[in-house]
């Protein structure tokens, strides 16, 4: 149940921190309709497994950190590139595209943005971990399964509609 809230409170900062980031810049958070980018609740949950490991092997703090770092660079890269894929894939839609960046490693994934990735990722371990463990500790169950079905049903409704097949299902929308 754990993961699950990491994975859901997860997406929901991610699409409020990427939708920081598009006032600045052009661009939108996410495919979802709803409030989430469920790769950030994938990438996070998954450091969280790597944290726990490492806590597990008696690693220093220091250590954490700079493992941290190395995971959130390649791991968040992949997801990165592994969800540029399947978007394209499945939606027909580029949703970024880094190869006007001088470190670009193909169209979505790039030096500049895994160096981002690592540091957001020691800073998640170091300073939003522990004050956001309390929370997540104490969400009772039901809660976590009404976001999941609704989060579900968002995940559902826009497959439907981004693959033009809402009018079989719902010819209301």
């Amino acid at each position: 149940m754990y993961y699950l809230n990491v994975f859901l409170l997860y997406a929901v900062i991610g699409h409020l921190f990427e939708s920081v980031i598009y006032l600045f810049c052009e661009g939108e958070s996410g495919i979802l309709y709803g409030p989430w980018t469920p790769v950030y609740g994938i990438g996070v949950a998954l450091l969280y497994l790597f944290f726990y490991f490492m806590k597990k092997k008696k690693w220093t703090r220091n250590q954490i950190l700079v493992g941290e770092f190395f995971i959130g660079f390649f791991l968040l890269s992949f997801l990165e590139w592994v969800g540029g894929h399947l978007l394209a894939y499945f939606f027909d839609t580029v949703f970024w595209n880094y190869e006007g960046l001088p470190f670009h490693v193909g169209k979505y994934i790039s030096l500049e943005t895994a160096f981002v990735w690592g540091i957001l990722s020691s800073c998640c371990i170091a300073f939003l971990k522990d004050p956001l463990d309390k929370i997540l500790k104490k969400i009772p169950k039901f809660v976590t399964f009404v976001f999941l079905f609704f989060f579900l049903l968002d995940c559902f409704m826009t497959g439907l509609h981004k693959m033009k097949l809402s009018i079989f299902f719902f010819p209301f929308f």
